[in-house]
């Protein structure tokens, strides 16, 4: 699954952020996060999460 959308942030009025999700075989998702100042040409990773369920 992928959002994207204008995120304003201090200094970049316009940069956009593109979140994708990808769920794993193991259950766990991971998250990756790019912005793009320049209307979506190029872009920059921004993070990268990986969200695992608890052990009971």
């Amino acid at each position: 699954m992928v959002i994207e959308g204008v995120w304003p942030q201090p200094g970049h009025p316009d940069q956009i952020t593109r979140m994708t999700y990808t769920p794993h075989s193991d259950g766990s998702v991971e998250q990756a996060g790019e912005t793009s100042d320049d209307g979506g040409k190029t872009w920059q990773p921004g993070f990268d999460f990986l969200y695992i369920h608890p052990k009971s």
